[in-house]
């Protein structure tokens, strides 16, 4: 069965992301996905995605898996210090999450990936 594209109309055209996260070997390739979706969502200076984030069950189909593995890769990018998610609700219990990400200093001073053809 053929999976239905996500919604991305709120996405900036474009997402900001540090090379030394997306080249990192340590990262697995779910992480990587899910902080370059999140880049694509991040406002501001102080680098938050809140409002117009996806919820959790299209962010997993746009990382082509399950709530465990979105749990997962957000996980270890909050363990990396990468992404802080905040979870909050507002007062008809409508739960929301603010993903905010720590990459700043990396985009504008971060080490280019290596490696590759010579």
């Amino acid at each position: 069965m053929a999976q239905k594209a996500a919604d991305t109309r709120n996405a900036l055209a474009f997402g900001m992301v540090a090379p030394s996260v997306m080249c990192d070997p340590n990262h697995t390739p779910l992480a990587r996905v899910l902080y370059a979706i999140l880049a694509s969502y991040a406002r501001g200076p102080e680098r938050i995605a809140a409002r117009l984030v996806p919820n959790r069950h299209r962010l997993a189909a746009m990382l082509g898996t399950d709530s465990d593995g979105l749990d997962a890769a957000l996980a270890e990018l909050e363990t990396a210090g990468i992404v802080t998610a905040t979870w909050r609700s507002d007062r008809r219990g409508r739960v929301s999450v603010m993903y905010q990400l720590h990459d700043a200093a990396l985009l504008f001073g971060g080490q280019p990936c290596h490696g590759g053809h010579q």
